[in-house]
C-alpha cells in the first residue's frame, strides 16, 4: 500500500474537513483532534510586552557590568568551533541580542547600557580591512578569532541582522555618534558577507545574509551593495526553484531563521521588486514548514537536515504567527516559560499566510507527505550512473509521525529516521536512529532508505572521504580513522515504566541486557506499537553484538559493529564489507498491523542478497514490498550515492515537488 499525490488546494481542503483523498489511508485511519487552551484572545501588543519582559528579566541576570557583556558558561562537551571548556565565557552574539532588547524597553537606563554594549561590540569586531576575518567576531570574548579552531563567518550575518533591527527601530533615540558606530560595524559585516558570497544552498545563512545585504544597502546608501543584494535574492529564489524546496530541509531552527529574515525584509526593506520576490519565498518556507507539522505532538515531523534538539519546545513565534489559534503558552505563563528561539517575537510581525494555517490547527486524518529536497547527480557513463534525488517521506498519523530521508549522513544535526508519538508533553516521546564512532555522531555514516506509511527499510553504510565529528570542519584524511568503537543506536528520548518490551515474541524486563543480533524487537508504548530488526550487520571481520541499555528515562538498542580495548587506526579501504540493514514498523495499537507486528519481522519476510559489491534487501512489510540496494563496500561518497536504488512494490517511490510554482519567474 503506497500513498498518492494530491494538490496543495485539495490537501488544504481535506485537512479542514477531516478527509484526505489518498490511498495511504485505510479503514484504520481515524480523525484526530487536539485540545487547546481556553485563552483565546488575539495576539496584540500586550503579548509582545510580556515576551519582552520575560527576555529582559532572564538576560539581566547574566549581564556583567564590568565586562559590558552577557556572561555564560560552556561545559566540557566537544565543540568544533571553540576550544574553551568548562568555564565562564562572554558570548558576543548573545550580547548583541541583549543590546537590541535593552533598546526595546524604552527605559533611559537600559538605553545607556545598550550604548555601552555596542561600544564593547565594536571593540571586539575585527576592524582591520587586510584581515581575512574583517567584520567578524569570535564566539566568546575570551577566545580571539586567531585562537578559534574554526572561525564562524556566520557571525557577520547574525550580528549584522541585529544591528539593522536596532537601526530601523531605534535610530531616532540614539545619539549621532552611536548611530555612526553601528553603521561602521554594519558596513564591516556587509563587506564580510559580500566577500564570502556563501552558496545559496546554505539556506539559513543564504537567507540571513540576503536580508543584511538588502537592508544594509539601503541604510548605508550603498548602490554597489544593493546591486549585489538584488542579485543574491534572485539566486536564492532560483536555488529554491531547482526542487521547489530548501537544501537545508525541514530544520526546526532554520525554518524559523528563513521565516524571520523574510519577515525582516518585508518589514524593513523598501525596494518593491525585492519585496515581491521575498513575499513568494516567505510563503514557500511556511508551506514547507506546515506540511511537516504534526499537530498531536506539536512537533515538526522528520526527516530533518539540521536539528539541535529533538523536542521543539515552546515555540511562541509560531503562536504569534497563527494569532493564538494554537497556544503553546498563555500570557500569564510568559514570565516563567523559557523562550528558546523566541526572543525576537516582540519585534517582528510573524504571520503565517492564511491559506496555510489549516495545516497547523485543523483536525485531519493520516496522510503521507513526500518532498524532493536536493537534485541528484546526472549519469557520467555506464560506470557512474545517475544518483537519485534526495527526498523525504513523512507519515503523519493521528497518534504518531514517522519520517525518513531516502539518503543522508549521520552528522549530529541530521535526523534521517525519526518518529514522535503521544501528546505535546515534555520531554517528548520519540525515537531516533544514530551512528556513533566512539560515542559521538559519525558524519561519514550514511543512510539509504525507502518508506511506505509506517514501514521503513534502510541500509546503514560508510563513506571513506567524509567528515568525522563534522561534515567539513573535521574531515577524514587519507581514508583513515582512529577509533575504538562503531555502533548503531535506536534511541528513545523517553522510556516509560509501563511500556512492554518483547524479544522475538517473548516479553522481557526493560533492564540492561545483551540480545541476539538477529532478534525481532517490539516495544508496546501504549497507544502505539513499534518493531524493528537489524539485518546482516557487518564490519570487516569484527563480530557485532546487540544490547538494550536503559538509564533513568532514556533507553536505546545499541548494535556494536566493532570494538577494541584501545584506539586503533582503521584504513577504510580494508573495512569490507561494512554496514547493516534496518527494518522498522510503527502501528496504532489495536489495529491489524499492530497485532501482526511481530510476524512482520520473521525471516521469511526478508530476502537479503549480495550482487558483487552491492547489498540488496527486500522486505514484505504490511505496507508493501520494500527494496533497497546500496553499496556493501566503503567508497567515496559520490560513488555510494550512485549505487543507491529503492522500490515500493517493484516501482520507484514517487518523487514529488513541494510546489511547481517558480519563485524566480
Amino acid at each position: 500500500m503506497t500513498d498518492a499525490s494530491m494538490s496543495r488546494r485539495t490537501l488544504l481542503k481535506s485537512i479542514g474537513t477531516g478527509v484526505v483523498a489518498t490511498s495511504a489511508l485505510s479503514s484504520r485511519s481515524i480523525a484526530y483532534s487536539i485540545s487547546f487552551a481556553t485563552e483565546r484572545d488575539s495576539w496584540d501588543a500586550t503579548w509582545d510586552a510580556a515576551v519582552l519582559e520575560n527576555t529582559l528579566l532572564r538576560m539581566d541576570k547574566t549581564f556583567e557590568t564590568d565586562a559590558d557583556l552577557i556572561a555564560g558558561h560552556v561545559g566540557p562537551e566537544y565543540s568544533y568551533q571553540s576550544n574553551l571548556r568548562s568555564q565562564v565565557v562572554h558570548p558576543t552574539r548573545t550580547s548583541m541580542e541583549y543590546a537590541l532588547y535593552l533598546l526595546e524597553s524604552k527605559d533611559k537606563h537600559r538605553l545607556e547600557l545598550a550604548v555601552k554594549v555596542l561600544a564593547k561590540m565594536e571593540e571586539l569586531q575585527e576592524r582591520n580591512p587586510a584581515s581575512k576575518w574583517f567584520g567578524l567576531w569570535s564566539w566568546y570574548a575570551e577566545e580571539p578569532l586567531a585562537s578559534m579552531p574554526a572561525v564562524d563567518f556566520n557571525w557577520a550575518d547574525f550580528n549584522g541582522s541585529l544591528l539593522l533591527c536596532m537601526l530601523f527601530r531605534h535610530r531616532a533615540r540614539l545619539a549621532p555618534a552611536v548611530v555612526e558606530q553601528m553603521q561602521r560595524m554594519l558596513r564591516r559585516c556587509c563587506s564580510s558577507i559580500k566577500k564570502r558570497n556563501v552558496s545559496m544552498g546554505y539556506t539559513n545563512i543564504a537567507c540571513m545574509g540576503t536580508f543584511v545585504s538588502l537592508a544594509g544597502a539601503e541604510v548605508l546608501q550603498d548602490d554597489e551593495l544593493h546591486v549585489y543584494a538584488q542579485d543574491r535574492l534572485r539566486r536564492f529564489a532560483a536555488t529554491i526553484d531547482q526542487t521547489g524546496s530548501f537544501n537545508e530541509y525541514n530544520s526546526p531552527t532554520y525554518n524559523k531563521v528563513v521565516v524571520q529574515n523574510m519577515t525582516r525584509i518585508l518589514m524593513f526593506v523598501k525596494d518593491p521588486t525585492s519585496l515581491e520576490l521575498s513575499r513568494r519565498i516567505h510563503e514557500r518556507i511556511w508551506l514547507h514548514f506546515a506540511t511537516h507539522w504534526h499537530l498531536p505532538t506539536q512537533q515538526i515531523a522528520a526527516p530533518m537536515s539540521r536539528c539541535y534538539f529533538n523536542d521543539l519546545g515552546t515555540q511562541i513565534w509560531i503562536q504569534k504567527a497563527l494569532n493564538n489559534s494554537l497556544l503553546f503558552v498563555g500570557k500569564a505563563q510568559l514570565r516563567t516559560e523559557p523562550l528558546h528561539e523566541n526572543e525576537d517575537v516582540a519585534l517582528l510581525d510573524y504571520r503565517c499566510p492564511d491559506d496555510i494555517r489549516a495545516y497547523f490547527v485543523a483536525t485531519g486524518q493520516a496522510r503521507v507527505h513526500r518532498e524532493i529536497f536536493l537534485l541528484g547527480s546526472p549519469a557520467e557513463n555506464a560506470a557512474k550512473p545517475a544518483s537519485m534525488d534526495v527526498a523525504g517521506t513523512t507519515y503523519l498519523h493521528p497518534l504518531f509521525c514517522l519520517g525518513s530521508a531516502n539518503q543522508s549522513d549521520f552528522w549530529i544535526q541530521r535526523r534521517p529516521l525519526m518518529a514522535y508519538w503521544g501528546t505535546p508533553q515534555h520531554p517528548i516521546q520519540c525515537l531516533q536512529l544514530k551512528v556513533l564512532k566512539d560515542d559521538y555522531d559519525f558524519s561519514s555514516g550514511l543512510f539509504y532508505s525507502v518508506q511506505s506509511n509506517g514501514a521503513v527499510l534502510g541500509q546503514i553504510c560508510f563513506r571513506s572521504d567524509g567528515g568525522d565529528k563534522h561534515i567539513s570542519l573535521d574531515p577524514i584524511r587519507d581514508h583513515k580513522s582512529v577509533l575504538s568503537r562503531m555502533a548503531v543506536q535506536v534511541k528513545f528520548d523517553v522510556w516509560k515504566d509501563d511500556w512492554k518490551f518483547f524479544v522475538s515474541d517473548e516479553q522481557v524486563a526493560a533492564t540492561d541486557r545483551s540480545l541476539p543480533v538477529d532478534s525481532r524487537l517490539c516495544v508496546d508504548a501504549g497507544m502505539i506499537k513499534l518493531g524493528f530488526r537489524f539485518l546482516d550487520p557487518r564490519f570487516a571481520a569484527y563480530r557485532p553484538n546487540l544490547k538494550f541499555i536503559r538509564s533513568t528515562e532514556v533507553a536505546m538498542f545499541e548494535l556494536t559493529l566493532m570494538s577494541s580495548d584501545w584506539p586503533m587506526t582503521v584504513d577504510w579501504n580494508d573495512i569490507q564489507p561494512a554496514g547493516c540493514g534496518l527494518a522498522l514498523l510503527i502501528a496504532e495499537s489495536g489495529t491489524p498491523d499492530a497485532s501482526t507486528l511481530p510476524t512482520s519481522f520473521e525471516v521469511n519476510r526478508f530476502d537479503l542478497r549480495r550482487q558483487g559489491d552491492l547489498s540488496v534487501m527486500k522486505w514484505r512489510s504490511p505496507d508493501g514490498e520494500l527494496e533497497v540496494t546500496a553499496a556493501s563496500t566503503v567508497r567515496a561518497g559520490d560513488d555510494m550515492d550512485r549505487a543507491f536504488r529503492s522500490t515500493i512494490n517493484g516501482r520507484m517511490p514517487p518523487m514529488q515537488r513541494l510546489s511547481d510554482v517558480r519563485l524566480a519567474g
